[in-house]
């Protein structure tokens, strides 16, 4: 009977054994054959980890990377700092916050905004080359990103245009602001840095601030075309061109919008445009009632900008007729002597005063009103000698931007006040309100008007 139960615990131990040895043998085979399951894997291994990635590898680490190669860091590359797009990635929780995501684009082909058709595969980390064409007022076909989240102004109108739509994508100014401009601008914005205009833009700081694209307003020829495509190619960025034409402003307005993905702002700028460009021009103005108008700039105020010329347009646009009716030459402005003026006689007189020793309009207007040498003009008789406003920036000229647009209710108010019966205050406030960002009291529209 001992030996008969020895027996069976031998046996009973060697099929226990045998058991176990093949179900070892089997869940390997399993493993190994086995398609789709990842649940045994190694970190290293799995499709969809990158927890365990070093930073050079990981699909949202960016922060140990060179420079060069880091998202962004080289703007209008159409795969510029784009996040993985594919649902259930590592990445989903940070959609939106990087340039380019799929709930940021504009008008990319109807494939950009698609993810990877096998998603949990290796891949899934790739950015997305989200970029699209677009044709600038020039007419040049270029190449944008998606999104566009900080734009170098080459100019100081270009700047304007940004700061009245977009005042958190401009990468800074052309010059450093004065105590008038600061007196309107927005506090955080006073900061930005001064990348300087023409021969004097530091070309090195731009790059390294690493702007989007860079934008760029101008009159649109041959020569301006060619200088704008250099740029480009010196900046490695796009550089888009608008119309400096003070009519096209209503049209660069609703571009802005669609290249910024912005409309809905933008056509509130390109709506009030429209409006007072088409309230002036439709008043039909009797010939008699016209207004003849000298305008002036500089310290004597005897600079003028000749009919036809882009510092005169606010005149033509107000329906009036610009005294210095002079052939255009190659400079902006036509340096005239006091004879020229009382030969002249014009019905009105608009002066901006100079901004380089820090002349109002209303001080330059002021001089001529008690110049005893001017005594017999008939502006002055009349007291139609106005000085025009500076804040932010000139209503009517330099610079020549979108700040005119107010001017041109102002001017127009003015010269003919029985043709128009709108509130020359409320007009300014809300054009501050929806311009410039500020809300206008009392005090603060009399300094405006008055001058700094």
């Amino acid at each position: 009977m001992k030996n008969n139960s020895k027996l069976i615990v031998l046996f009973a131990l060697l099929y226990a054994s045998i058991l176990a040895i093949t179900t070892v043998a089997g869940c390997t085979g399993t493993r190994d054959m086995t398609s789709g399951s990842h649940s045994d894997l190694s970190p290293d291994s799995s499709a969809d980890s990158h927890s365990d990635l070093p930073p050079d590898l990981s699909a949202d680490s960016h922060s140990d990377l060179p420079p060069d190669s880091h998202p962004g860091s080289n703007p209008g590359s159409p795969t510029d700092s784009l996040p993985d797009p594919h649902p259930g990635s590592p990445t989903d929780s940070h959609l939106g916050s990087h340039p380019g995501s799929p709930t940021d684009l504009l008008q990319g082909s109807p494939t950009d905004s698609l993810p990877d058709s096998h998603p949990g595969s290796p891949t899934d980390s790739s950015p997305v080359m989200t970029s699209r064409e677009i044709t600038d007022m020039a007419g040049r076909i270029i190449k944008v990103p998606d999104r566009i989240d900080s734009v170098f102004s080459t100019d100081p109108v270009s700047a304007i245009y940004l700061y009245t739509l977009a005042p958190d994508k401009l990468l800074g100014w052309n010059y450093e602001l004065n105590e008038t401009e600061r007196s309107v601008i927005l506090e955080k914005y006073h900061s930005l840095p001064n990348f300087g205009m023409g021969d004097a833009i530091n070309y090195e700081t731009v790059i390294a601030a690493n702007p989007t694209i860079a934008l760029n307003v101008s009159a649109i020829n041959a020569g301006t075309i060619d200088a704008c495509d250099k740029l480009a190619a010196k900046l490695g960025i796009p550089v888009v061109m608008v119309s400096n034409r003070l009519e096209d402003a209503t049209a660069v307005y609703r571009f802005l919008g669609d290249l910024f993905d912005m409309k809905e702002q933008a056509e509130r700028l390109a709506a009030y445009t429209e409006k007072t460009f088409a309230d002036i021009s439709d008043k039909v103005i009797s010939s008699q009632d016209k207004v003849r108008i000298y305008y002036g700039n500089g310290e004597d105020s005897l600079e003028t900008a000749p009919a036809g010329s882009t510092h005169g347009q606010i005149i033509d646009m107000v329906n009036a007729i610009n005294a210095a009716d002079l052939e255009i030459g190659e400079g902006s402005f036509i340096r005239i002597s006091p004879e020229q003026l009382l030969t002249w006689d014009p019905d009105v007189i608009i002066v901006i005063g100079e901004a380089k020793i820090n002349m109002s309009g209303s001080a330059a207007a002021n001089s001529i009103l008690v110049n005893k040498n001017y005594a017999t003009l008939k502006a002055v008789k009349n007291e139609m000698v106005f000085g025009v406003p500076n804040a932010p920036f000139n209503w009517v000229d330099r610079p020549t931007g979108p700040n005119r647009i107010v001017g041109i209710r102002w001017l127009s108010k003015k010269i003919y006040p029985d043709y128009f019966d709108f509130n020359i205050d409320d007009e300014v406030r809300e054009f501050f309100q929806l311009f410039y960002h500020v809300e206008l009291n009392n005090e603060q529209l009399l300094h405006v008007y008055n001058g700094f």
